[in-house]
């Protein structure tokens, strides 16, 4: 057997962090309320620190990455918000939405982090 073949066989690591994120991301993009993106980020905590294959030295990884691309996203969120049209109101309200529940995913991942 080449290893070539034996690591073709061999499944890819998902990125945990980039699938949270994205999936985060799914939530508010679909005008999720804080409270409903802070629920999708704990059971994601939960079921990280559930995983039986993910050492909890990985998974304290895992949420310290996430929260610190939710930082860089609630600052760009916030940026976007002051340049951004006020004219625009149906855009502001989406853009308000869009912060909060941003703030909310950070603090709930922040949490998750923590403890």
């Amino acid at each position: 057997m080449s290893k070539k073949s034996a690591a073709a066989r061999k499944p890819a690591r998902v990125n945990l962090p980039k699938q949270a994120l994205t999936r985060i991301a799914e939530v508010v993009g679909r005008g999720g309320s804080p409270d409903r993106v802070a629920r999708e980020v704990q059971a994601i905590a939960t079921a990280w620190r559930a995983d039986a294959e993910l050492d909890q030295g990985e998974v304290n990884e895992h949420l310290a990455e996430c929260c610190e691309s939710l930082a860089e996203g609630v600052e760009a969120a916030r940026t976007q918000m002051e340049d951004g049209d006020s004219s625009d109101k149906a855009a502001a309200a989406q853009g308000a939405r869009s912060l909060a529940a941003l703030e909310a995913a950070y603090r709930a991942m922040s949490e998750a982090s923590r403890g």
